[in-house]
């Protein structure tokens, strides 16, 4: 199925949403999975699998911690959504020269878009750096260099976040539509049904009135 971002949005927002994460942080999560889209990169799947992972883990349990300046969770990684947000909050102590280092974290790519809008925000290159790949961020545009599949692992023991020199060779975004496979299709509308609130005898008594109202017109019609 062809998706269009506007709709990879909306549907990454409501599942994050259907995973317990407050209407804020799934607005910049549905967010961050059309950004990783837009540029031909798989951010549905990775947003689903990490809802997975930290699906039913309390709040506070995902809330980074700072132990002698590196970010940890109370729970066995971090959550790239909440630390994204995070992040892109410090944008103007990253611009002044602050470093932020982070300990095992979920996905580390979709910290990606946070770090593009801080950019954004503090005008200033920003690099993201894990394994083999090195990230620099400027005015929303990204460069990335080292091994695609360390890119996209499913986490990462170290993560450093620091200002950057400016770059070139920015990525190309793709603005079409992007393929969703069935699978795929099939986890948002698990996660997205959760946001919906279950049906009473009220509604469907409602419903059913408003039915037989319309049968009722039309047979009088």
């Amino acid at each position: 199925m062809i998706f269009s971002l506007n709709e990879i949005e909306a549907k990454g927002k409501r599942a994050a949403r259907g995973a317990g994460l407050s209407w804020g942080l799934a607005e910049e999560a549905g967010k961050a999975a059309r950004w990783l889209e837009h540029y031909g990169m798989p951010g549905t799947k990775m947003l689903l699998d990490h809802l997975d992972r930290i699906d039913g883990i309390c709040y506070d349990d995902l809330v980074p911690v700072s132990t002698d300046g590196v970010w940890y969770s109370r729970s066995d990684r971090l959550c790239p959504l909440i630390c994204g947000a995070a992040l892109c909050d410090r944008a103007g102590e990253i611009a002044t020269g602050r470093t932020f280092s982070l300990g095992p974290t979920s996905f580390p790519s979709l910290l990606v878009p946070y770090l593009a809008d801080a950019s954004k925000l503090a005008r200033t290159p920003i690099g993201l750096s894990w394994l083999t790949v090195d990230i620099t961020l400027e005015a929303g545009r990204v460069h990335i260099a080292g091994k695609a599949a360390d890119f996209l692992v499913a986490y990462a023991d170290s993560i450093h976040c620091r200002p950057a020199r400016s770059t070139t060779n920015f990525l190309e975004p793709r603005p079409r539509g992007r393929q969703v496979d069935t699978q795929t299709c099939s986890r948002l509308a698990a996660f997205e049904n959760r946001t919906y609130a279950p049906a009473t005898e009220y509604s469907r008594l409602v419903g059913a009135g408003s039915e037989m109202v319309s049968q009722d017109s039309e047979s009088q019609s």
